[in-house]
C-alpha cells in the first residue's frame, strides 16, 4: 500500500502516463480522475455507456462547478503559473 501511497501524490493528476515501475493503482487512479474531470471525454477505456451509468449511481453533485471556479480563480491571481499537472 505505501508504493501506491507515494507514487499517487506526484503522479495522479499528470496529463501523461506514470513511469514505469509506479504502482499499477497509480495509473488507474490517474486514469479515474481524467475520466471524471473530463466528464468522460477523456475516458481511459471506459466505455461510454458504462461511464453514464456510473454517473447515474454516483452524481457530480457540483463538482465541475468548483473545479472550474477553483480554475478561473487560479488563473486570474497567478496567470503565469499554470497548474502542476500542466507544466512541463
Amino acid at each position: 500500500m505505501s508504493a501506491w501511497i507515494s507514487g499517487a501524490r506526484p503522479n495522479h493528476h499528470k496529463l501523461s502516463p506514470c513511469p514505469p515501475g509506479t504502482h499499477p493503482l497509480v495509473e488507474h487512479s490517474r486514469r479515474a480522475d481524467w475520466c471524471d474531470v473530463s466528464l468522460g471525454l477523456r475516458a481511459g477505456g471506459v466505455p461510454a455507456e458504462r461511464y453514464r451509468a456510473i454517473l447515474r449511481r454516483f452524481p457530480a453533485l457540483g463538482f465541475h462547478r468548483r473545479l472550474a471556479g477553483l480554475a478561473l480563480r487560479h488563473a486570474w491571481r497567478q496567470p503565469l503559473r499554470p497548474f502542476p499537472m500542466l507544466r512541463l
